[in-house]
């Protein structure tokens, strides 16, 4: 990974970064795996954001990697919220 610009806009901060494809797909995967395995509360602890929130930047990432690259895609939108449901269930 390379940076290769920091701006802020409105006080936040921006990063321009190079990044290999198999560094997102394993930042991808990461999340993904949080999103399944955790409850929200435990994902907010863990990540700082809503599982909503979560669930939109996996899907953002692997829409990346399926429009810029040849890897395998998984779905992050009904069988994602399924997988995370069918979690919850077993786990209250």
């Amino acid at each position: 990974m390379k940076m290769l610009q920091v701006k802020e806009e409105s006080s936040v901060k921006l990063f321009h970064v190079e990044v290999s494809e198999d560094e997102l797909d394993v930042y991808e995967n990461c999340l993904r795996y949080i999103y399944t395995h955790f409850r929200p509360r435990k994902i907010n602890d863990i990540c700082g954001a809503e599982d909503d929130e979560l669930m939109a930047m996996v899907e953002q990432l692997s829409e990346l990697l399926e429009t810029f690259t040849d890897l395998p895609r998984g779905d992050m939108g009904e069988a994602g919220i399924k997988a995370h449901a069918d979690y919850l269930a077993t786990t209250s």
